[in-house]
């Protein structure tokens, strides 16, 4: 059984700034509902993996065709 592609996902459509507490991502809208879905379960999973308490958050509105995931750290 063959399986549907979701969605492909470029280095262009994200852009990452990070520091001890917080990651931010900015998304493509084009893709946002797809990629929010995927990197909210990947941190998800992380936090639970790892025992951490996290918060994620999604800035709205969109600004220059880019939505933001913001991702804290309640540690």
């Amino acid at each position: 059984m063959a399986r549907k592609k979701f969605c492909t996902i470029t280095a262009k459509d994200i852009q990452v700034e990070a520091n001890d507490k917080t990651l931010v991502v900015h998304l493509d809208t084009k893709k946002r509902k797809e990629i929010i879905a995927l990197a909210s379960g990947i941190f998800q999973a992380l936090a639970y993996a790892k025992g951490i308490d996290i918060t994620i958050s999604i800035q709205k509105p969109v600004e220059k065709g880019l939505a933001k995931l913001t991702v804290r750290s309640h540690r």
